[in-house]
């Protein structure tokens, strides 16, 4: 069984040491990472380091490919998930539209904003692009609820009959 220990430099060294001093979680995906990196350069072969770490020897060398390719950061997790499309910005938009104004002051022909009334004056006002389960969970993270602004509308515009 052929084995090539991984050479690293003091400095790579002294940053993996530091990772798994730091690591809270030692089944966290950085500790495991930098203990394989570690192991390979003590000399280990790939099936020792499976073994110990409990991955697949395939993964070990996986692993082992991305250090030699981009170093530390190739070991580093990349975050996952859904990116965040809409800026703090464009979420005060959302919220000083629905508090200051009416759906028919923008063309629209509804007296009250509606989830579908909300996405289609963000399309025609600023050019944006937004789903109605976005703008339910915008206003859900004001605390604005649609019902109440109706019937504070509706208040308004009798109280400004009542005046007239």
């Amino acid at each position: 069984m052929r084995r090539y220990a991984l050479f690293l430099s003091d400095d790579d060294k002294n940053k993996l040491i530091k990772f798994l001093e730091n690591s809270i979680d030692p089944n966290s995906t950085l500790y495991r990472r930098a203990k394989i990196v570690l192991l390979k350069a003590e000399g280990k072969s790939l099936d020792e380091i499976a073994k110990e770490i409990g991955f697949t020897k395939q993964a070990v060398a996986y692993i082992v490919k991305l250090f030699k390719k981009k170093g530390l950061a190739g070991i580093i997790p990349k975050k996952r998930g859904k990116k965040e499309k809409f800026s703090e910005e464009d979420r005060r938009k959302i919220i000083d539209l629905v508090n200051q104004f009416a759906p028919f002051e923008f063309g629209i022909q509804k007296r009250y904003w509606t989830l579908r009334t909300i996405v289609r004056a963000m399309r025609k006002i600023y050019n944006i692009k937004i789903s109605v389960g976005t703008v339910r969970k915008i206003l859900k993270d004001a605390n604005i609820d649609l019902k109440t602004m109706r019937d504070k509308f509706k208040k308004q515009r009798l109280i400004d009959y009542l005046r007239s």
